[in-house]
């Protein structure tokens, strides 16, 4: 099923292959795409190429942050869904966005992430894989581990997903909006078709895994209350060490990582850790 894609690329700048970018992007063969770019600056060859086709439309605003940018360019988008491209990064061929839509038709998916293809150093390098559905409980977790869980460059979204979300999500970092829209999602896909080419030119770095509390990687309100007790002048009773046993299999031993750093953020006194395992026979 083919629908309308909108896609958005935002400039902020800096960009050194933001005209690669958008020529690869209206090089595809997709049937009804539009594409969307955003810059704080004018560039007058994107001016000549957006007044030679139907396809393009540039629009140049002021203001301070990128994300002020995507809700902009969102507030225009009119597609079915959303393909985000950042600038200094293209897609790999003029299918591109017909094969992602076709994984995203095919898989029933309303946010559809995909692997990316790196160049670097005049090689690509990709790892293959099955398309696989993604549990909206693991998002989280994917977050830490996969960087294209934290990028929305290659990020095929439902835009009624988009509608959904607050004014004040739309101006997040990529992370705090991907993890918010997992949550709206009723099927997360994430694709190994490579179609997506991240360009490790110099200052194009991937976002680091953000651990602050808005960043959703505190699994309790727990650091609400010790937060408030310092405001009140609360005297650290703890003991100096706790010991804490922590007993798992198979099924759940993946996740000890993500709970021994939730409690090295969280705790001011040394733990003695225990992990009792148990391998399923």
């Amino acid at each position: 099923m083919e629908g309308k894609i909108s896609v958005i690329v935002l400039a902020h700048g800096d960009e050194k292959e933001l005209t690669r970018c958008v020529n690869r992007i209206l090089n595809q063969n997709y049937k009804d795409y539009e594409l969307i770019v955003v810059s704080t600056q004018k560039n007058s060859e994107l001016e000549e190429k957006a007044n030679n086709t139907d396809l393009m439309t540039l629009y140049i605003k002021d203001v301070d942050k990128l994300e002020d940018l995507r809700a902009y360019a969102l507030n225009k988008a009119d597609g079915d869904r959303v393909l985000f491209v950042e600038p200094n990064d293209f897609l790999i061929d003029e299918q591109s966005i017909t094969t992602l839509n076709e994984v995203y038709t095919q898989k029933n998916a309303d946010l559809l992430l995909n692997s990316f293809m790196t160049l670097r150093d005049g090689k690509f390098y990709f790892i293959g894989g099955e398309d696989k559905h993604i549990l909206r409980e693991v998002f989280l977790f994917q977050q830490i581990e996969k960087v294209e869980f934290r990028k929305l460059g290659g990020a095929l979204i439902k835009k009624s997903l988009l509608d959904e979300m607050d004014a004040d999500d739309l101006v997040k970092s990529d992370q705090v909006l991907l993890n918010r829209l997992s949550r709206k999602a009723k099927n997360i896909i994430f694709s190994y078709q490579n179609k997506y080419v991240y360009d490790q030119v110099v200052g194009n770095k991937l976002p680091e895994l953000d651990s602050g509390k808005e960043f959703e990687l505190y699994f309790s309100d727990t650091f609400k209350i010790v937060e408030q007790n310092k405001k009140n002048g609360y005297v650290n009773k703890i003991t100096e060490k706790i010991s804490i046993a922590l007993c798992t299999d198979e099924n759940l031993v993946k996740h000890i990582g993500t709970l021994l750093y939730s409690v090295d953020e969280n705790t001011s006194s040394f733990v003695d850790a225990y992990i009792i395992y148990r391998k399923n026979l």
